[in-house]
């Protein structure tokens, strides 16, 4: 589905404005992810996938394992043939940024 055409049902319903603020704060978490070096594929779900390098020190698995450290839980996906990659469930503002921070921190560089 189309991120214009979820707006469109949103709008027919009357939320069109918690749709605009909802995509608008999906399009930032996305970008911040994306300024760690990490690549996101965007969703319309409840969820994103973020890829990590195939490199020692830099997987998704090892990624894994420092986010669950600090009681943060994405989930890994090899099971659907993406080894490299977390799903990340869209939580709240702050959990989000929690998830952004501890990323940066992770591959050592800053958020």
């Amino acid at each position: 589905m189309e991120i214009g055409i979820l707006v469109d049902a949103l709008r027919l319903v009357g939320l069109d404005g918690l749709a605009q603020v909802d995509l608008s704060r999906r399009k930032h978490r996305n970008q911040e992810i994306g300024k760690l070096g990490l690549k996101v594929t965007p969703s319309v779900a409840n969820f994103v996938l973020i890829h990590f390098p195939d490199a020692k020190g830099k997987s998704a698995a090892e990624a894994d394992a420092f986010l669950t450290q600090r009681g943060l839980v994405l989930r890994q996906v090899g099971v659907y043939k993406l080894p490299n990659a977390l799903r990340m469930s869209v939580g709240t503002e702050e959990a989000n940024r929690l998830v952004v921070q501890s990323l940066a921190e992770f591959l050592g560089k800053t958020a």
